[in-house]
């Protein structure tokens, strides 16, 4: 009896290791990568994903050369806390997706921040692809100066109307 026990567990064994060794050969084969050790070793602790605040709708005056001209923008931003800093969630309702808002002094400087920079730019150059580019730059830094208890992300122009 104990000798058809051990047969048993070193044929389970072999197939085991059969089956091992075809799907590494399977997935070379594929292009796929082969787990890590540390797959292996279970799921670690996620980073923190950036999440996207709407900092609101923007009206300013821009200089234009010749005259004072508006620019209506909606502007948001990815943050991500950096330490246990966490934008709060807002909405209500379960099941629904919940939108992150900065603390009340957070967006205040950030809003700030934001039409600095609007009233600060060039009609002209607003009017390119280029410069509405170098804009969300230059936000993205006076944002990561007003918000040092993020990181700043990528800044989105949702609405850009010049008139």
């Amino acid at each position: 009896m104990l000798v058809i026990a051990v047969v048993v567990v070193l044929a389970g064994g072999g197939v085991a290791a059969a089956l091992v060794m075809r799907s590494r050969a399977v997935a070379s084969q594929t292009g796929e990568p082969e787990a890590t050790s540390q797959e292996a070793k279970g799921p670690e602790k996620p980073a923190a994903l950036p999440e996207v605040v709407d900092l609101g709708e923007f009206l300013v005056n821009v200089d234009s050369g010749g005259g004072m001209r508006d620019l209506r923008s909606q502007v948001g931003v990815e943050v991500t806390a950096k330490e246990e800093e966490k934008p709060k969630a807002g909405g209500e309702g379960e099941g629904k997706k919940k939108d992150y808002e900065l603390p009340a002094a957070d967006l205040l400087r950030a809003k700030d921040a934001v039409v600095k920079q609007l009233t600060a730019s060039d009609f002209a150059k607003l009017r390119t692809v280029e410069g509405r580019e170098e804009l969300k730059k230059r936000l993205a830094q006076a944002l990561a100066a007003a918000l040092p208890k993020y990181e700043v992300g990528q800044v989105m122009l949702v609405s850009f109307v010049m008139q």
